[in-house]
């Protein structure tokens, strides 16, 4: 199981589909039976679009998490299974990628003034991100548990805010873990939602966004990818090259605009909307940056 697991774990570091796709099959087979089985079958869920979208299978996955202590990290199966991280983040992952396919509870989200709850959510909607990731996340995952014990102590919100945006950005930014497409999975042409590198900057700098509003937007993208985009609630702004993703909260009406390109969605402007008039100033300032940026539509 040593080498399964290693393989997968190199394979998926070198961005190698066919390769990472051979080493989950081997991986299932060498782990079944052992203590390790429930590790390599969550592990291999997240590089499996199908399973991985499949309510039910999540939701199967998270109830069977072993009790006790974690592993010893020191064994070489181990290490490469949890690449760093712990039983207890996999089942955070679980956990918020099972909220993201159960779709928006407009009635549980948070107002803006509800700190403690809005921090806990958009943190929680991180983990499935570091599942998908590969390469050393270990200091991104050991910051968003750091952040965890600081919320839970009532940290100074505005600190923690900045921090969480910091946190989803980076996150975001990780490469992912290459995906099995072929004969036993379902190819749905979904792309992933990614992030300008300079979105967050001047949404916060030129439209003037609050940083829990843009931990708020950062919290939808996240949920979107994890849903593969499942329950979403999208429109195309009339006569303009963006595509909108609503938060689905009347009492924070945060906006996520994004274009379409070849690899998929981009962020490009995050912002919370006032009313109709402001709104349209905000999308008016977003048109001038992709003029800038000679961004057109793809």
């Amino acid at each position: 199981m040593e080498a399964a697991a290693e393989l997968l774990r190199v394979a998926e570091q070198l961005q190698k589909p066919r390769e990472a796709k051979i080493a989950r099959k081997r991986l299932l087979i060498a782990a079944k039976k052992t203590p390790h089985d429930w590790t390599a079958r969550v592990r291999v869920a997240f590089g499996r679009p199908h399973e991985i979208a499949n309510l039910d299978r999540v939701i199967e996955l998270e109830l069977e998490a072993p009790d006790g202590p974690e592993p010893d990290l020191r064994e070489r199966a181990v290490l490469a299974l949890l690449d760093g991280g712990s039983i207890a983040e996999l089942v955070r992952a679980l956990t918020a990628q099972r909220e993201a396919l159960e779709g928006p509870r407009v009635e549980q989200t948070p107002a803006p003034d509800d700190g403690v709850s809005a921090a806990y959510a958009q943190l929680r909607s991180v983990w499935p991100v570091f599942a998908r990731a590969t390469g050393d996340t270990t200091s991104l995952r050991r910051h968003a548990l750091e952040l965890q014990e600081r919320i839970a102590a009532g940290g100074e919100r505005d600190a923690i805010e900045r921090e969480l945006v910091e946190l989803i950005t980076a996150a975001h930014a990780a490469p992912e873990m290459p995906l099995d497409i072929g004969e036993d999975d379902t190819e749905d042409d979904f792309k992933r939602m990614t992030l300008a590198p300079w979105a967050v900057e001047r949404s916060e700098r030129q439209l003037g966004t609050p940083v829990w509003a843009i931990a708020k937007g950062l919290e939808v993208v996240s949920r979107y990818n994890a849903s593969r985009g499942q329950r979403r609630d999208l429109k195309r702004l009339q006569g303009r090259r963006q595509y909108e993703l609503r938060a689905h909260d009347s009492r924070n009406p945060v906006r996520v605009n994004y274009v379409l390109s070849t690899t998929g969605p981009v962020v490009v402007g995050i912002f919370a909307k006032q009313d109709e008039a402001h709104q349209n100033r905000m999308i008016d300032r977003i048109e001038g940056w992709l003029d800038d940026l000679h961004v057109g539509v793809s």
